[in-house]
C-alpha cells in the first residue's frame, strides 16, 4: 500500500468517524430538548392544576361566608353559634380570598412580563463578559431603575423599558444590562412569590375552617 492509499483511508476513517460524532451530538441534543420539553409540559400542568385549585377555593370560600351569613339569620341556629369564632372565620376567609386574588394577578402579570421580555430583549449587546458584569458589578443606580422597572413591569407587562431603539452604542449595551437584570428579578420573584403566597394562602383557608367549625356549639 503506498501513500496516497494509506492517506485516503486515514482521511476516510476520520470522515466516518467525525460523521458519527455528528449523529451521536445531534441524536444527544435532540433527546435533551424532549426531555426539556417533558419537564416544561410538566411544570405548565402543575401551575395550570394549581391556579385553578386556587380560584375554586377562593370561590368556596366566598360562598361559605355567604352561607354561613345566612345561617345567622335563623333564630334557632344564630343561638348555637359563637359569633366571635365566626366572625374570625369570616376574616380568615376574607384574607384567603384577598391572597387568592393577589396570588392569580401578580403571577400572570409576572409571567407574561417574563415571556414578553425574554422574547424582545437583544442578549447579543452584552458583550463578550455581559453576563459576568451583570452578577458580579451592579451599581446601586442601576439597581434602582430595575427595582422600578419591576413595578412597571407588575401593571403593564407589554411595556417596552430598556428595549427602545437606542441609536448611541454605549445606552444600547447599558439597557441590554438593565433589562437583563430585569428579567432575573422577575423570575426569581415569581418563584419565590409563588411559592410562598401559596403557603398562605392554604394556611388560612385551613385555619378559616376550623374557626368555622368550632364556632357550631352543640
Amino acid at each position: 500500500m503506498n501513500l496516497d492509499e494509506t492517506m485516503n483511508e486515514i482521511q476516510s476513517t476520520f470522515r466516518q468517524q467525525l460523521k458519527n460524532a455528528e449523529n451521536q451530538s445531534t441524536r444527544f441534543m435532540q433527546e435533551l430538548e424532549a426531555k426539556f420539553d417533558k419537564l416544561d409540559r410538566q411544570e405548565k400542568d402543575a401551575r395550570a392544576l394549581s391556579r385553578d385549585t386556587v380560584y375554586k377555593i377562593v370561590l368556596l370560600s366566598a360562598s361559605i361566608i355567604g352561607f354561613s351569613a345566612s345561617l345567622i339569620s335563623i333564630k334557632g341556629l344564630s343561638e348555637r353559634i359563637n359569633m366571635v369564632r365566626l366572625y374570625n372565620a369570616w376574616e380568615l376567609l376574607l384574607g384567603t380570598i384577598i391572597v387568592g386574588f393577589v396570588l392569580l394577578f401578580v403571577e400572570a402579570r409576572i409571567n407574561h412580563a417574563i415571556a414578553r421580555r425574554y422574547f424582545i430583549q437583544d442578549l447579543g449587546e452584552l458583550g463578550k463578559d455581559g453576563y459576568n458584569e451583570t452578577i458580579r458589578s451592579v451599581s446601586w443606580k442601576r439597581w434602582v431603575k430595575v427595582w422600578c422597572g419591576f413595578l412597571l413591569s407588575i401593571f403593564t407587562p407589554q411595556n417596552l423599558l430598556f428595549n427602545k431603539t437606542q441609536e448611541d452604542p454605549n445606552k444600547k449595551r447599558n439597557d441590554a444590562i438593565l433589562s437583563h437584570l430585569l428579567l432575573i428579578r422577575l423570575a426569581s420573584f415569581g418563584r419565590i412569590f409563588v411559592f410562598w403566597m401559596e403557603n398562605v394562602f392554604f394556611a388560612l383557608f385551613i385555619i378559616s375552617l376550623f374557626f368555622l367549625i368550632g364556632s357550631v356549639q352543640v
